[in-house]
């Protein structure tokens, strides 16, 4: 991203993001976690595990370049990911590794602010991090001990609206819950799902360091929290409608080799 913005005009990135998105499709590929709309908060990855896939220090670049992406993906039929809500790119370490902790809420507007205007676009959907945010407090929860992709006070920002723009209304999904240890120290599979779908996501996303087999553990927890009333079936099935309904807003074009 970091080298986009130095040798590309967003015309030619979205031109990019067009070709990209047409050979996900004739892949069967529907949706890319693209792009990250994190501000750049240094020059290599172990600053905070962004690096270069940062556009910019500066809100309005990463806003110009994101929506470039976006309009490419959205053009070839595939949906766009923003990433990683309320913003990694000024957090302390890697949540591959373990615990990362954010600035205050009150002072991460400029971070906020490419979620804020390309979560507008239809046919987007948001990823939320791991970040532990202090001040991102909600009754019962402390931000500053809780991931973000666990802490409802993530799920009601969007949905009420960042940085006073109208709420999101499209698909929430978590980041990595099963194989980064910012979750893994502290939450096994299930209960980190059944967490984050309490919480208000959507789309716990379960991905690398598990097994395929245990997928129906994961299930089975699921199901389990909402028998014993831990968790809400209302809650489960909004999330699923909501995943039902979603897709790209320029519709499927034909895959490119049918």
């Amino acid at each position: 991203a970091r080298e986009m913005t130095a040798t590309m005009a967003p015309a030619e990135v979205t031109e990019l993001f067009t070709d990209h998105a047409r050979k996900l499709r004739d892949l069967g590929i529907t949706v890319d976690f693209a792009p990250d709309v994190d501000l750049d908060g240094g020059e290599a990855v172990s600053d905070n595990a962004i690096g270069d896939r940062a556009f910019s220090t500066d809100p309005a670049v990463v806003v110009e370049y994101g929506r470039a992406v976006i309009d490419g993906l959205l053009a070839g039929g595939v949906t766009p990911v923003i990433k990683h809500f309320p913003g990694h790119g000024h957090a302390t370490g890697d949540s591959h590794l373990g615990t990362v902790t954010t600035p205050p809420i009150d002072q991460m507007g400029p971070d906020l602010q490419p979620f804020a205007e390309l979560a507008q676009i239809p046919g987007v959907a948001v990823m939320v991090g791991h970040m532990q945010v202090p001040g991102f407090d909600v009754e019962g929860v402390n931000g500053a001990e809780t991931p973000a992709s666990l802490n409802p006070a993530s799920y009601g920002l969007l949905r009420s609206g960042v940085n006073d723009a109208p709420g999101f209304d499209g698909v929430i999904y978590t980041d990595d819950l099963t194989g980064m240890q910012a979750i893994t120290d502290h939450f096994s599979p299930g209960d980190a799902v059944v967490t984050a779908l309490r919480a208000g996501a959507d789309a716990p996303l379960v991905s690398s360091g598990m097994d395929a087999a245990a997928v129906s553990g994961v299930l089975d927890a699921v199901v389990a929290g909402v028998a014993d009333g831990s968790l809400d079936l209302g809650v489960v099935t909004t999330a699923a409608d909501r995943i039902c309904a979603s897709g790209p807003a320029t519709g499927v074009p034909e895959p490119v080799n049918g």
